[in-house]
């Protein structure tokens, strides 16, 4: 499913099909982060709010946490079974996309997380103001590098 979301109000999403317009979100915080799951026609979404879910073409699939501060990114691994969520706490939480599971929570930064990305081996990349970029290995455990800026001087 190819996906067309366009903002006409704050907070009201369109999915358009030709001449059909259909609404699948139109309530709650704004939406801070997409990323499409692959191999499928879910949407994992990031708010305001705090709460990360899976939408289908029918609007919220699944909640999978509430209440961590604004979610500044979310993605989702190339194999479609893993989504990341990176919040204001300065935490990122892994979930299984078939059934929620959470799989991890990671720490390594000092401050709010603005950006994921899962890299064509399956490890993920993180990093905020904090000055720090780290890469992870889905085994939350195993940092297998970490680059920081220096601090200001």
């Amino acid at each position: 499913m190819v996906w067309d979301l366009i903002s006409e109000q704050p907070g009201r999403f369109l999915r358009r099909s030709g001449d059909q317009v259909q609404v699948i979100r139109d309530a709650g915080p704004a939406v801070k982060s997409i990323a499409a799951v692959p191999g499928s026609s879910l949407l994992a979404v990031g708010d305001a709010g705090g709460e990360v879910a899976l939408w289908d073409a029918n609007g919220k699939a699944r909640t999978l946490v509430t209440g961590r501060g604004a979610i500044g990114a979310v993605a989702v691994s190339r194999d479609g079974t893993t989504v990341a969520a990176a919040a204001n706490d300065s935490l990122i939480t892994l979930w299984q996309v078939a059934d929620g599971t959470q799989v991890a929570t990671l720490t390594g930064h000092t401050g709010p997380v603005n950006a994921v990305l899962f890299d064509a081996d399956g490890d993920l990349t993180s990093s905020g103001p904090d000055a720090r970029v780290i890469r992870w290995e889905l085994d939350p455990d195993q940092v297998i590098s970490r680059l920081s800026a220096p601090g200001p001087r």
